[in-house]
């Protein structure tokens, strides 16, 4: 993601409809916010964040996006554009829980379902 797309992305966000109602409103300076309409720099991190916090986002995305960047090395600018990639494409369920964790919650949903058995008067033999 481009700085001017970010620009784009809060302009959506918050309803304003130029660079300028960007800088005066949400208090960057107008350098900066030419800098990133013109893709010349990337927002330093601290600005990055108050974009997330604006688009309700998480702000390491922006940061990795950001390093991503800057990144000269091109092997290491290519494994950060993988991991955004799958970030993009993730399916967030529950699908990234840790098997523990499902059990636990599976567990939970069978404990506070309505009973069909009793068990008072059964003794379960388990296998360790």
């Amino acid at each position: 993601m481009n700085p001017s797309q970010l620009l784009d992305l809060l302009k959506a966000a918050t309803g304003l409809t130029t660079d300028y109602q960007i800088h005066k409103k949400l208090g960057f300076s107008q350098t900066g916010v030419s800098n990133w309409r013109t893709d010349r720099s990337y927002p330093k991190n601290d600005v990055l964040i108050k974009f997330a916090e604006i688009l309700d986002m998480n702000a390491g995305v922006l940061m990795l996006y950001s390093l991503a960047r800057r990144e000269k090395n091109e092997k290491a600018k290519a494994e950060l554009n993988l991991l955004l990639d799958a970030i993009a494409n993730a399916k967030f369920d529950d699908s990234f829980i840790a098997k523990d964790e499902k059990e636990a919650f599976e567990l939970e949903k069978i404990s506070s379902a309505p009973a069909k058995y009793s068990l008072e008067n059964h003794t379960l033999n388990m296998m360790w």
